[in-house]
This record gives structure tokens, sequence and C-alpha cells, in this order.
């Protein structure tokens, strides 16, 4: 059974949850998903409930930030645990993240969040360039409607993740982050890129994006299985899960990938700010984030754990859940608050 390795911890792998039934390609488009979301204004009530983010503020007056867009998101768990947020990475929807994992984490005691960032699956399309900053001011408004969280990011969450630490004192909403696939270009742009075959695969993949579901079912599987590297789920369930993500919607032209390219760099922030409790994941055989970035990331921020997952690439598969799941464990006891003697 494939192992998991964290500092001198080994950590077990789960089996790899069955796919879930195809979807068809119906709802590629994003503005129509987006429509036929929920939109009430209340907090969710039920153990699964969904609706978009707290309504966007104004454009800030000082120059310090950019506009807020309000993102799309969802919950399940019990309305008392604490939240965990999940961020996806560049060009997946929320239902990117999956079932293994998002159940996995409610029955350890948290309360999942799983949201779209801009310009991606339910919420708004940019109609402007955009950030990773911007995207992070997203988040932090989410943060701020559903109070203190663990936030986990993949690939351009991970980025995302990272950026909260100059919107979000540690002691305040950020309450413990995890980062998976994270790139390391945010502290050291001399860490090496990815492999030549895993570019050709994504460029290939772009190039198809404005053609038929088809096309773009076929295109986005065969991704899916470049980024998994050795632990490749095999076409099928590589099908099944992008077709889920279609049946959620999907933007197949959305500007993650120039957000991401234009990333300022953290390396002041990052060693010199306050940081939650921090641990970052990286695959071994991670074609599209290798793993130095990882170990550069950890590096950076003192106190941070490294957990480097063993046969195991850049997607969200089997391995890679398996480690999630155990470094993220169940939320910590809250303590009871003192009892003041009255007068």
């Amino acid at each position: 059974m494939p192992a998991v390795h964290g500092g001198d911890a080994t950590l077990p792998a789960v089996p790899r949850s069955a796919p879930g039934p195809p979807s068809g390609p119906e709802r590629l488009d994003p503005r129509a998903a987006a429509q036929s979301a929920p939109r009430e204004t209340a907090r969710p009530t039920g153990a699964a409930a969904e609706q978009p983010a707290v309504p966007a503020g104004p454009e800030e007056t000082n120059g310090a930030g950019p506009d807020v867009a309000a993102l799309w998101w969802t919950a399940e768990g019990g309305h008392e645990a604490p939240p965990l947020v999940l961020l996806p990475d560049a060009h997946r929807p929320a239902s990117v993240w999956p079932p293994v994992l998002v159940t996995g984490l409610v029955d350890a005691g948290w309360r999942v969040v799983r949201l779209d960032l801009r310009d991606q699956g339910r919420s708004p399309l940019a109609t402007g360039p955009f950030t990773v900053d911007h995207l992070a001011a997203d988040v932090a408004e989410v943060l701020a409607g559903i109070g203190p969280a663990h936030v986990v990011g993949h690939g351009l969450g991970a980025s995302v993740a990272l950026h909260l630490l100059r919107r979000v004192p540690a002691n305040g909403l950020l309450r413990g982050l995890t980062v998976a696939g994270g790139t390391g270009w945010l502290v050291d742009p001399r860490l090496p890129g990815a492999d030549e075959p895993t570019v050709v695969g994504l460029v290939w993949r772009s190039r198809l994006g404005e053609r038929d579901g088809g096309d773009l079912v076929t295109a986005l599987a065969r991704e899916e299985r470049l980024l998994a590297g050795p632990d490749d789920p095999g076409p099928e369930p590589a099908d099944a899960e992008v077709r889920r993500w279609l049946a959620h919607g999907f933007n197949p032209a959305d500007g993650h990938r120039a957000a991401w390219l234009a990333a300022p760099a953290l390396w002041l922030d990052l060693s010199a700010r306050p940081a939650p409790p921090m641990v970052v994941v990286h695959g071994r055989h991670d074609p599209l984030v290798p793993l130095a970035h990882g170990r550069r990331l950890a590096a950076t921020v003192a106190g941070t754990r490294l957990v480097e997952v063993a046969d195991a690439g850049h997607g969200l598969t089997a391995r890679l859940v398996a480690a999630l799941l155990e470094v993220i464990g169940s939320p910590e006891p809250r303590r009871p608050r003192p009892l003041r003697r009255a007068g």
C-alpha cells in the first residue's frame, strides 16, 4: 500500500473512492449555472446548504486593496462545527474537491465550505483583469461572513491562501493554513518550472477551450491524468470527474492563469509576519509544481510542517486526499470561556 511521508511520520493511504455518476456537459456556460444557483441572503440552515457569499463591498477608497466580488459557496456539516474553507486550483470549480475528502472532513468534525473563485463556476465572471490579491480579497470577505476558519488551498488556491496572510490577522479569522501543490515562486523566482510534457498538455487543453462540450471533456480528462503523475486515476474515473465539474458550472476561459503569473513576491510578508499554524503538502512527483516549491515554502515560514506525498502528483487523487485528511485531522476542541464573577 502506498504511503505518505511527512517528517518522521509515515501515513497510510486510503482506497480511491468510486466516482459519482457521470453528468453531461449541458451546463458549460457558467452564466447559466450562476443563474440557477440559490440566491438567498440568509445563512445556510441545513446540514448542506449553499448560497452566494456576503454581498461584495464597495471598492476600497484608500487605494490599499482591490474591489471585492461576492463568491458563490456551499457549506456542509454541523452549524456549531468550526469552518474549514477549501480553495480550488486554477481553472477548477468548487466541485473539484473529491466527495471522499469533503465527507471525511465533515465526519472529522469540520463544517466544510467549498467556494468558486472569481471568474469560475457559479461565482461572478470577471469584467476585467484581476490578480491573486483580488482573489484573496474575495475570500477574506467570505471569512468575514462565516467567522474564524482553517483554510486549505490547492495550486492557485494555495497562493490565494498565502496572500490571505497580508489581509487577515493570524490570531483573527485565519486559524490555520494547509497548502497543497503551492508554487514557491511567491518567495523564490529561481525555482524550477513544470516539465515540458505537462506544459504541452496544458496548452493543448487551452486550445480546445472554445470547442464543443465533448472535446472539452476529453481534453480536461487528459489534463487530469497528466497532472496526477504516478497516481493516474485512469480514463473512466477522470472522465466522470470532469463531467461532475461541468454539471456544476465551468468557465473554460477564466483569467486564473494570468492572475497566477502576475502574483507578486511574498518573501517579506511570509518571513516577517506572524502566521497561524501551517502545513505544506506536496506530491513528490508533481509535474506542474516541482517538489522544490513545497520545500521552499515550508522553509520560509517558521514552524511550518512539510508533508511529502510518495507516488503523488499535482491532482487531488487518492494519495493526496489521504495526506490531506491525515494532516488536517479533527479540529481542536474549543476551550470554555472562563466565567466572570459578578461585581
